[in-house]
């Protein structure tokens, strides 16, 4: 899995990005009222180009601005051909509660989770593209418009929206999270969640392609796994629905790279977490086989705290510790009464919890973009465990990602500083040494 490197990858280009880009402006070329974009689009017989953005904090949208939209060449040439309408998800602009609401309703319409994304659709609203940031000005950008315009389909080549897929019949993999739990728990299986970019992520297309789809695979994993497969395309259709679904249940895992694949039991609770494996469908199956020894020491530490009090406590504790640490944020309960049943800290793992349940309501005020009370909420979690370790490290790291948000430089720099010097022989030290040198040079 590619998940550290390419989250250094985006501080380093987004900081880049933030302290060198300018907060050019379109002027009178967009809008930001979807109602008046549609009726206009629909008059002139025009498409609507979507802008979902952060305009004043997002480092990639401000290049974006900057190198392209600002430009007379695209301002003079792309009206031609479209009416702009920019959903905006600011910090520090001010936004009517409607035009907050308006901009929310469309970002789930579209299933839209980053920033820059550009929608391309007709006058209705509805989605024939969608794209980003590329490099190359507007000229670049103009001839990348073209091409996706003349690759829209035709309505009698568009393929339907999809519903929430029901479970495919003789195939593996259903798209339905409801229908794959009910699955699971009448054959006494497990989940195998396949979060992907379906027709855009390079490595989950070479997972498909050298083990999903390998028959070797199918047979063998067919008799462990309910397989459902968590899409977020660039340009396959899928309804609001579906959407809403797969957003779910990768905040739920804290899912930020593809592909991801989750192991969960029937009810959908976490016990794994892998990604690419290299070697095939064999290799894959026997990687999947170690995993399932993290449910069995999961299950067999639950099914000793059925008892009462601290032996409950120190039952759930060797329970979450079999865990990828990743996923026991999904186990936001169980942290609870393990904090709530070892009030006098007899077991010595207090502090561990009581930050990890900090951290679950840190990454809830993120997601709600609430990021000074997540800055908060991050101190508090550093007192609980210390100034060194990698569990002070690992806090230290997301509070810069949190301050590097607010624009705030100096403070993300420092907290990078004081993440190294947590833990300076970590797995993770010589990725934040990267992202200082890349990033913070003076």
């Amino acid at each position: 899995m590619r998940t550290a490197v390419g989250r250094c990858a985006w501080w380093a280009a987004g900081l880049a990005a933030l302290l060198a880009a300018g907060a050019a402006s379109a002027g009178e070329l967009w809008t930001e009222n979807a109602a008046e974009a549609m009726a206009q689009a629909a008059r002139e017989k025009k498409d609507l180009l979507m802008d979902f953005t952060g305009s004043d904090w997002c480092g990639w949208c401000k290049k974006l601005e900057a190198e392209v939209f600002g430009q007379p060449a695209f301002q003079a040439e792309a009206p031609k051909h479209f009416v702009f309408l920019k959903l905006d998800f600011p910090h520090q602009r001010p936004l009517s509660a409607e035009t907050k609401q308006q901009n929310a309703d469309l970002q789930a319409k579209y299933g839209v989770r980053g920033y820059p994304t550009i929608i391309l659709a007709d006058a209705t609203g509805k989605q024939y593209a969608k794209t980003g940031y590329k490099a190359g000005g507007a000229d670049a950008y103009l001839k990348h418009l073209d091409e996706l315009r003349r690759n829209r389909p035709t309505p009698a080549e568009e393929p339907a929206v999809l519903p929430v897929a029901p479970s495919p019949t003789g195939g593996l993999w259903t798209e339905n999270a409801v229908e794959a739990m009910a699955q699971a728990a009448k054959e006494k299986k497990d989940l195998l969640m396949d979060f992907t970019g379906s027709d855009w992520c390079g490595w989950c297309k070479k997972l498909d392609a050298e083990v999903f789809s390998q028959p070797a695979f199918q047979a063998e994993a067919a008799k462990r796994f309910v397989c459902l497969k968590l899409d977020f395309p660039h340009e396959r259709p899928l309804s609001v629905e579906t959407k809403k679904q797969n957003a779910e249940w990768a905040r739920r895992f804290s899912i930020n790279a593809y592909p991801t694949i989750v192991l969960a039991d029937a009810t959908g609770k976490p016990y794994a977490k892998t990604g690419y494996q290299a070697g095939g469908a064999d290799a894959y199956l026997k990687q999947l086989d170690q995993l399932l020894k993290a449910r069995q020491r999961r299950d067999r530490a639950l099914a000793v705290a059925q008892k009462a009090g601290l032996e409950r406590a120190k039952a759930l504790d060797a329970a979450l510790s079999a865990l990828d640490p990743s996923l026991v944020g999904a186990y936001a309960d169980e942290v609870e009464e393990i904090v709530r049943l070892d009030p006098e800290n007899k077991m010595g793992v207090k502090a561990k919890y009581e930050a990890m349940s900090l951290m679950n309501r840190f990454d809830a005020a993120v997601r709600e973009r609430r990021l000074q009370e997540a800055i908060a909420l991050a101190d508090q979690a550093l007192k609980c465990v210390g100034a060194t370790g990698e569990a002070a490290q690992d806090i230290l790291f997301k509070k810069g990602e949190v301050l590097n948000r607010t624009q705030d430089k100096a403070g993300a720099k420092q907290a990078l500083q004081d993440a190294l010097q947590a833990a300076p022989n970590s797995p993770k030290a010589a990725k934040i040494r990267s992202i200082l040198e890349k990033a913070f040079k003076e």
